[in-house]
């Protein structure tokens, strides 16, 4: 009888000993679910590829939209956007004739922001300005029969990308023509990285909604505010060892076509946005809500690796290329 008893007692242990794993390890599971990920400003990721190579990519900020992700490197040399081509009025080209001769500064249709949004195969991607980057319409590399950016990214890669609407300062042919959300004022053009931002809050802008964009100059100076944890001159990029300048998406507001863009030496430079010799530098809010860390510290030599694989479908769509203003119409400027 005490032998029996004992038996029992013991298969009693046994099964509750078993129970707390269980649950635990259920609760794991779930957890790894979800996002499990921590990222602060400094710490690298490996998300995406680029021409067959994976992308490394760096927290510069966390803000109210989560950590923000800037590539590393210089991913590749393109214009910002392309001259008018055969098609004399399209879109953001249509405000300023200007435009046909060095391309339109309006991020919401640009080239830039239509190659690096788009998952296309080459030769398929959607070019929301109606031009294509083209050879003899962008001063070199052109782009028209390229991949989309993130073409080279998994589904579950793509889902660790949260779509975001952002303020996207705007130039005198779009505020004339009644595209922003309110009253503002031109933004100063200051070549100083430290004043860059100046003014930036009080600027005429648009909303727009995106997966993958460029800096602006608010988000490339919180970066230089940043290099105490990023290391100096952050903000500074490279390409294959070089020092190399890039795009900005902000516009010279006070001009008709020009953009801004970050020099080799750290200061706000401008010029057309045909120019195919500046470098592509992209950026995204990582979504942590589901971004799970699969491997990786963390470090530049041992990045984190991991995806978003049970994200619900992003029901958000990216902004078109334009919004209607009411009228139905956007009025042109021929002068």
């Amino acid at each position: 009888m005490k032998k029996q008893l004992t038996a029992l007692v013991l298969c009693i242990c046994m099964v509750l000993s078993v129970l707390p794993f269980s649950s635990t390890q259920a609760a794991a599971e779930e957890t790894s679910s979800v996002g499990t990920s921590n990222i602060s400003i400094g710490d690298y990721i490996r998300l995406g590829n680029y021409n067959g190579q994976p992308i490394l990519w760096r927290c510069v900020d966390v803000d109210e939209m989560g950590p923000l992700m800037l590539s590393d490197q210089v991913l590749a040399t393109m214009a910002y956007d392309a001259k008018t081509s055969e098609n004399s009025a399209t879109r953001s080209h249509s405000r300023n004739l200007k435009r046909g001769t060095y391309g339109s500064n309006q991020w919401r249709d640009s080239n830039m922001r239509s190659w690096l949004n788009s998952k296309a195969e080459a030769g398929k991607v959607e070019w929301l300005c109606g031009n294509p980057p083209k050879s003899g319409f962008v001063g070199e590399n052109p782009y028209d029969q390229a991949a989309g950016f993130l073409n080279g990214f998994k589904e579950d890669e793509i889902a660790a990308i949260k779509t975001v609407t952002q303020r996207s300062i705007v130039s005198h042919p779009e505020y004339n023509a009644g595209m922003i959300e309110g009253q503002g004022a031109d933004l100063p053009y200051d070549t100083n990285i430290e004043a860059a931002a100046n003014g930036f809050d009080q600027a005429y802008y648009e909303n727009v909604t995106d997966k993958v964009f460029l800096m602006d100059v608010k988000q490339i100076n919180k970066v230089y505010q940043n290099n105490s944890q990023l290391g100096d001159s952050y903000h500074i990029a490279y390409k294959g060892g070089v020092r190399w300048p890039y795009w900005l998406r902000t516009p010279v507001t006070d001009c008709n076509h020009d953009m801004r863009y970050v020099s080799p030496q750290g200061s706000i430079g401008r010029d057309a946005p045909c120019k195919g010799y500046y470098g592509v530098r992209p950026a995204f809010y990582l979504d942590t809500a589901y971004y799970a860390v699969t491997s990786g510290s963390g470090t530049e030599t041992d990045p984190y690796v991991g995806t978003a694989p049970n994200k619900p479908a992003d029901s958000t769509p990216l902004s078109p290329a334009e919004r209607d203003p009411g009228d139905g119409n956007w009025d042109v400027d021929t002068e």
